[in-house]
């Protein structure tokens, strides 16, 4: 796991270092700051791409905007392959009221993989929603309704 942080204020992008760190239960979570896209880049080719990115609801306006640049940028119209993501990923992002995180899941939604996109947009409740982005996995629509369907007979949420 590779937490992505916003740079630092006051801080100059060289010597920003990517720091690991153990949970005891020989689970890794690394850390890096996206001070800029060589950050990115530099941990996404040590990884070969990642093959999750998952927006947290509580991440800064400044941050999804960088993330949105690096990862759903119109270059991946153009290019052989995503420069950061794998063939087969995973995108998540929380679509409540705040428009920078609808914009990045619009966005992304054509431009994370040129292989096949299934999407969704799961409603949690009245309020809440999470946007899906799944590419190069025919079996995602089968397992979001099975994982819709558990959802709703555990909570009674529908």
């Amino acid at each position: 796991v590779i937490a992505i942080w916003t740079c630092p204020d006051g801080k100059d992008r060289t010597g920003m270092e990517l720091e690991e760190e153990d949970d005891n239960t020989g689970t890794s979570l690394s850390h890096i700051y996206a001070c800029g896209e060589d950050d990115i880049f530099q941990s996404a080719t040590s990884e070969d791409g990642y093959s999750a990115l998952i927006v947290d609801r509580a991440a800064p306006s400044d941050l999804v905007a960088i993330g949105e640049g690096i990862f759903c940028s119109d270059r991946i119209l153009d290019s052989r392959r995503h420069a950061f993501l794998r063939e087969r990923v995973t995108f998540v992002v929380p679509l409540s009221s705040e428009a920078d995180k609808k914009s990045i899941f619009a966005r992304c939604l054509r431009r994370i993989s040129k292989r096949l996109i299934r999407s969704a947009v799961v409603v949690l409740d009245k309020s809440e929603a999470v946007g899906v982005v799944v590419s190069a996995n025919d079996s995602f629509p089968r397992r979001l309704v099975t994982v819709a369907q558990n959802v709703e007979k555990k909570t009674g949420v529908s």
